[in-house]
């Protein structure tokens, strides 16, 4: 005669026993692992997306430094032309000074209040040639010349690094229109990389893109 033990073995149930326990013993395993997977997870995202936003807090003080710094240049300039009884010679040393102190700047004009231009200093190893744009055309004059208050615009140029274009009133009859070449913020924002596969992009009026990774990024994009 088999004994009750033997009985439960041959039926199965104690296998089923032993699976629900050890189902009953391992759930709670179960989920703590997917709890912590997922705080980990959660952890690393926010370590990341922390990263990321440091990362453009950087890039955009870098151009507000860049920015700054071609602003105190040019109100120092105003302020010196602004000084009565300055001869021709004197203005075009101060222009030629102002073009000598910043890398990316290209030209300097000293414009008349209908947009005519009386004086210009440029920087030959960015311009090719001085040219005498009509003004009165042009959309950031047109732009400035509604307030005469001081004014930047951003032109994106196809394969060049976008010009800067900076308008401020000289004097009740004149006007100061200096155009730089972002080459120096082309460089260091265009060259950022985020991760793998992600990059930095300047953006414009407008939602313009003005500096991005052209290598890795067609402008139609």
């Amino acid at each position: 005669m088999s004994t009750l033990p033997a009985r439960l073995l041959a039926s199965g149930l104690f296998r089923r026993f032993l699976l629900g326990m050890c189902v009953l013993a391992l759930a709670p395993a179960a989920f703590m692992a997917f709890q912590l997977i997922a705080l980990s997870r959660g952890g690393i995202q926010d370590a990341v997306l922390e990263l990321h936003l440091k990362l453009a807090e950087k890039t955009a003080q870098s151009v507000s430094i860049y920015l700054g710094n071609l602003d105190e240049k040019l109100r120092f300039t105003v302020a010196a032309l602004k000084r009565p009884n300055l001869d021709w010679t004197t203005r075009q040393e101060l222009l030629r000074s102002l073009v000598e102190s910043h890398t990316d700047l290209e030209e300097v004009s000293i414009l008349s209040v209908k947009g005519a231009e009386l004086m210009k200093i440029y920087n030959p190893q960015l311009v090719q040639r001085e040219t005498a744009p009509d003004y009165l055309r042009d959309p950031g004059y047109i732009e400035y010349a509604k307030t005469r208050t001081p004014r930047l615009w951003t032109t994106a140029r196809e394969g060049q690094v976008p010009r800067l274009e900076v308008y401020m009133p000289l004097s009740d009859q004149t006007d100061i229109r200096v155009a730089v070449a972002l080459k120096t913020l082309w460089d260091s924002i265009s060259k950022e990389r985020v991760g793998g596969t992600g990059y930095a992009i300047l953006v414009g009026a407008g939602g313009v893109p003005l500096i991005y990774p052209d290598a890795r990024l067609a402008r139609s994009e």
